[in-house]
């Protein structure tokens, strides 16, 4: 079971390679690829990657900063496909 801080970074990170955005934290690899689920779901859509279209509810997005902030709001979701209550 992961810690809330690590969902949220793992969220974070997420929303970052949605949205075609570097690593944060300074990293080479984005956080969220650690967790095989998440991995594999980012697989089936990357076709989205730095397109700024939400893969949760399709809402379309000008700038990367209001994508990742709206991902953000998607945490339940993405606990879900990582198998967190």
């Amino acid at each position: 079971m992961l810690k809330e801080r690590d969902i949220d970074k793992v969220l974070i990170s997420f929303a970052r390679w949605l949205a075609g955005l570097k690593p944060a934290w300074g990293r080479k690899h984005y956080y969220f690829e650690k967790y095989t689920s998440l991995s594999k779901y980012a697989k089936e859509i990357s076709n989205l990657r730095g397109k700024k279209i939400c893969p949760f509810c399709g809402r379309v997005f000008k700038k990367p900063s209001g994508y990742v902030t709206h991902v953000l709001t998607h945490k339940f979701e993405v606990a879900s496909i990582l198998g967190q209550p």
